[in-house]
């Protein structure tokens, strides 16, 4: 997140930079130039971001790693995430570390790698019910392990991934 925040301030020092050679060189500028030269560039950057994120992360993840499930979620504060949707975290998960739960038919586990935009990798152990299609997450608790509350699958999400594979 700090090296968003550092690399934006040195695009619009940089913009501005631009703007006052090209006004040494050519005369002075109307008075909002600078401030909308700076302003696009900065906001240029931020969406830039926002829609490349998800994509250079993908392809960092290791090669036994797929993507299981995908979150998009529009904001208000970026009004054109309703009209080109962005991804804003990520469900990876390993299809050959999928294990079933002994003496329990139609419960599978897997280790989930969890990454969200500006924020660290989180690493989650998911009992998935492949016959309800519901998951929940396995922490661990004074050495014992402890399960989450039952959520719903998301269609076409992690819980298929894990209980379409064999």
């Amino acid at each position: 997140m700090i090296e968003n925040l550092i690399t934006t301030m040195l695009l619009g020092l940089a913009t501005f930079a631009v703007v006052q050679i090209i006004a040494k060189k050519f005369g002075p500028l109307p008075r909002y130039v600078l401030p909308v030269a700076v302003l696009v560039v900065v906001a240029s950057h931020a969406i830039w971001g926002q829609y490349s994120w998800y994509p250079r992360e993908r392809d960092r993840l290791p090669d036994n790693l797929v993507i299981a499930e995908t979150f998009e979620n529009p904001s208000a504060f970026a009004p054109w995430s309703y009209l080109v949707r962005r991804v804003i975290r990520f469900a990876a998960i390993d299809p050959t570390a999928i294990k079933d739960v002994e003496g329990e038919e139609g419960y599978k586990t897997v280790r989930a790698h969890l990454r969200g935009r500006m924020e660290e990798p989180f690493f989650a152990d998911v009992l998935v019910d492949c016959q309800e299609r519901r998951l929940a997450l396995i922490t661990i608790e004074d050495g014992a392990s402890k399960l989450g509350p039952w959520q719903e699958a998301n269609k076409d999400g992690l819980a298929d991934k894990v209980c379409s594979a064999s």
